[in-house]
């Protein structure tokens, strides 16, 4: 075989081994190629793009409706039923200043205490240097302690009256311990209003412990009538004890109302 054609038939065999080789590279490479390009597909598939702000507000508004109760106009915690929020109506209307009715201070002027047959005259007193109620001599009257309290208003208005005088004559309170719970005595203001009072208790106590009960605070309108007991002490030159009749204010009706 001549030269020529040995070199033809390398050629050929050479070209028949390059295709058969670039077939077999090709078969080989397209499935991973297949299988990589897939891959990529899906790690860049699109995907829709949320601003942070809008995650946290999806977020926050899932945690509220989970955990917090609806909120209402009025609520109380288990732990102190005191511990109430209210809303506050609107139509409350406060009154105005002027519809406020100051206290009238009326003094006493006459007492009538209708078991004893009393009706007496009142004058108003106050304290001597030691303290004590500055009562004049006369046994006639009842003595209004000025700085007590007025008649129909809180407080405790003092009524003091002597139980017989240095001549051995009666006071106008020598007999107030007759006088029986339940009772009612009347009190005449200056300006003629008539103010009406229920005997609630009598009480007897040292005379030295005047001052305190004259003084004790009182939380409703009452009168105190008082005058001297127990025995006559000439070395002090008073009686041992004191009697308290107390009264308190009761409601007058139609027109005997001040």
């Amino acid at each position: 075989m001549s030269r020529r054609w040995i070199g033809f038939l390398s050629l050929c065999c050479s070209l028949m081994l390059l295709f058969g080789y670039s077939s077999a590279a090709s078969m080989v490479r397209t499935p991973a190629s297949e299988g990589l390009s897939l891959g990529r597909a899906e790690r860049a598939s699109p995907r829709p793009i949320v601003p942070r702000e809008s995650r946290d507000l999806t977020r926050s508004a899932q945690r509220n409706d989970t955990l917090s109760p609806p909120r209402t106009a009025e609520w109380t915690l288990p732990d102190d039923p005191r511990r109430s929020v209210r809303a506050v109506p609107t139509s409350v209307r406060h009154p105005e200043p002027s519809s406020f009715a100051a206290p009238v201070f009326d003094p006493p002027q006459t007492l009538t205490v209708p078991s004893l047959g009393i009706v007496a005259s009142v004058v108003p007193v106050g304290v001597d240097p030691s303290g004590v109620l500055a009562l004049t001599a006369d046994p006639s009257v009842v003595f209004w302690y000025e700085a007590s309290g007025y008649p129909g208003l809180i407080g405790r208005m003092v009524l003091a009256g002597h139980l017989d005088s240095r001549d051995g004559s009666t006071g106008i309170f020598a007999q107030l311990a007759r006088v029986q719970v339940g009772e009612e005595f009347e009190v005449t203001t200056a300006r003629g209003a008539r103010y009406r009072y229920r005997v609630t208790g009598l009480t007897r106590i040292e005379a030295s412990d005047i001052a305190r009960a004259l003084s004790a605070p009182a939380i409703e309108s009452e009168a105190l009538l008082v005058t001297c007991d127990g025995r006559w002490d000439p070395r002090l030159g008073r009686y041992s004890h004191n009697l308290l009749v107390r009264g308190v204010l009761v409601p007058l009706q139609g027109d005997d109302a001040p």
